[in-house]
Parts: structure tokens; sequence; C-alpha cells
């Protein structure tokens, strides 16, 4: 397998880890913002924790979202990742570590460093 395969693998298992994380803590507060605005008891309403279990529960959704993000652009971060290391396409992150073509025989993109031959 390839560098990027192995970054787009580690990046889909750390957004599945986030959204194994975050689904169900997302879960447990929105039911405990629930529970504390509808059980006020005699006293009305418990707003110090529905404030807790809100800021809970937007950090949740922030976890969630950025999983679920993960696991939908891993392509894109690799790219990003691997642009910036040596011998690599710039555009597709492809080796072309001893090419003395012009171009990247991927994508076709320009190789910086690389110059046009004259034909």
């Amino acid at each position: 397998m390839t560098d990027r395969t192995w970054v787009i693998l580690a990046v889909r298992g750390v957004g599945l880890l986030f959204v194994g994380m975050g689904l169900p803590s997302l879960l447990s507060m929105m039911g405990w913002a629930l529970q504390a605005m509808f059980d006020g008891g005699p006293g009305g309403l418990q707003w110090d924790y529905a404030f807790y279990s809100g800021g809970a529960l937007l950090g949740s959704g922030a976890q969630l979202g950025f999983g679920v993000f993960l696991l939908l652009r891993p392509r894109s971060i690799a790219r990003r990742w691997l642009a910036d290391v040596r011998d690599r396409c710039p555009q597709c992150a492809y080796d072309v570590k001893g090419l003395s073509t012009a171009a990247c025989p991927e994508c076709g993109g320009p190789l910086p460093g690389k110059e046009k031959s004259a034909v």
C-alpha cells in the first residue's frame, strides 16, 4: 500500500473513533438537557443543569461533526499532508522520486523543480 493509502486509512480511523465517542455522548447530553428542562420539580426549571448540559451538548456535537468531516474528506486531508513531503506531487501526493518528467504521471500536474524538456 502507498503512503497516501495509509494516511487515508488513519484519518478514517480517527474519524470513526470521534464519531463512536461523540454520538453516544451527544445522545446522552440531549437526554439530560431535556430531562433538566422538563423535570424541574417544585422549584421550576433547573437552569444551571440545563446550562451545563447545553455546553456539553455543543462540545459533543463539535466532536461528532469533526469525526464526520474526517470520515467524509480523508483524501483531501491526505493530499494536503503529503504535498509538503519531498519527492511528492503537490496536487495528488504521488511519489515522483527518480522521475525525470516535468509532469506527474498520476494526475498530469506540473512538478516543482523539474524543467520541461524541449522535444
